[in-house]
């Protein structure tokens, strides 16, 4: 298990970006060694049954996909009568899963995640800003914006990640249970339309779904060289300027961000994407996104507060 745990930790800075090159064989043992005792191929078969997908019941045993034994000690201090969330999976299997996921996700996210809100975000913001005014530097801080970001999440791009990340086939194959065929439709009083199946997105008001979303945008995080903090899509680049380096690092990064965003079907709201330059000797220098030149504003609102 420690193994594969400094693994992760040591391949944080690795972008996948073009290069989607197969987990090393050493992962890939760590993995299996460390999770062998969870999933057993007896079981592979034996899928939950997410009925929820288009009706709110299914069967909230899990048993078949754990072996009891094995997680037992895990599950102690559990409370096993917890209610289930709305996407009908049970807490515990959250919580197990919790310790592994919080090793991946990037130090700039901080949404859906223990111990990380809103507020962690806006004071890194502050913390930042305050300390480039006070040793005289100006600053330039740039919002970013994905239109329907949740909507848009390629299913297969997303277990693609997965794998990447180092998930098992048998939590790979349970997750794309999960998604696939899913369907939705439009009820208006008493008046039903069709049923749609949605092949892209992770479900919205679920558990589960916020969790893939942040592990979708991770590499995205880790691409960018100068500070960012984000709130699942949200996020803003903050790059303090010392001299004309740090533009060019800036508008490196502004690229790569519009790379990715082509690269893993995730489009750019440019209308909404913003930049604020901050302090008085600042050149206010004319960054571009795919092309256009971004929309400079005196006063932006940043997770319910104005900056």
């Amino acid at each position: 298990m420690k193994a594969w745990k400094k693994y992760l930790a040591s391949g944080r800075q690795e972008s996948l970006r073009e290069s989607y090159v197969p987990i090393r064989n050493k992962f890939q043992s760590n993995i299996r060694k460390s999770f062998k005792s969870v999933f057993s191929i007896d079981n592979s078969s034996k899928l939950l049954n997410f009925d929820y997908k288009t009706e709110a019941k299914c069967d909230p045993t899990a048993k078949d996909l754990f072996n009891p034994e094995k997680i037992r000690e895990k599950l102690k201090k559990l409370d096993p009568t917890k209610a289930i969330g709305p996407d009908k999976i049970h807490g515990v299997v959250l919580k197990i899963c919790a310790s592994f996921k919080n090793n991946l996700i990037s130090k700039s996210q901080h949404g859906f995640l223990p111990r990380k809100s809103c507020l962690t975000n806006l004071l890194k913001t502050i913390d930042i800003i305050t300390e480039a005014l006070a040793n005289g530097y100006p600053i330039d801080i740039i919002y970013t914006d994905f239109a329907k970001a949740f909507d848009k999440v390629s299913y297969w791009k997303l277990l693609f990640k997965l794998k990447y990340y180092g998930f098992g086939d048998m939590l790979i194959k349970w997750i794309k249970s999960f998604l696939s065929w899913r369907k939705q439709r439009l009820v208006l009083g008493e008046t039903f339309a069709e049923w749609v199946v949605v092949d892209n997105g992770v479900p919205q008001g679920s558990v589960l779904g916020p969790l893939l979303f942040i592990i979708y945008i991770n590499d995205m995080l880790e691409i960018i060289s100068n500070s960012c903090e984000a709130y699942a899509d949200d996020s803003k680049i903050l790059s303090i300027i010392k001299n004309f380096d740090s533009i060019i690092k800036l508008q490196n990064d502004l690229d790569n961000v519009c790379k990715w965003s082509k690269d893993w079907s995730a489009e750019l709201n440019l209308e909404i994407c913003k930049i604020i330059h901050v302090g008085n000797n600042n050149t206010k220098f004319d960054y571009m996104m795919e092309s256009q030149s971004l929309t400079k504003s005196d006063c932006e609102k940043d997770l319910g507060i104005y900056i």
